[in-house]
């Protein structure tokens, strides 16, 4: 398994034709965020992971985090589009 791949690769027409592929989490992000990883080093997974937390704290369930994260792919593809 190569870390650095995409956790859940996609291709999207950006609306002139052209197919791009989404990146989204990698496969090492999408697991410090599962794992609650301490400190990533990196602030935007480390707000990711907060998050994360916040929901065990309330008590989300598995299935309720995993439809997060898929807005937030979906969100991150949006903001890509002009590739």
């Amino acid at each position: 398994m190569k870390i650095h791949e995409p956790a859940f690769p996609i291709n999207y027409d950006n609306g002139d034709g052209t197919v791009c592929p989404y990146v989204g989490l990698t496969k090492l992000e999408y697991a410090c965020i599962q794992l609650r990883v301490p400190e990533s080093g990196d602030d935007e997974l480390d707000a990711l992971i907060n998050e994360a937390r916040c929901f065990d704290a309330h008590g989300m369930d598995t299935e309720a985090w995993e439809k997060v994260v898929e807005i937030q792919n979906e969100i991150m593809a949006l903001k890509l589009k002009g590739c």
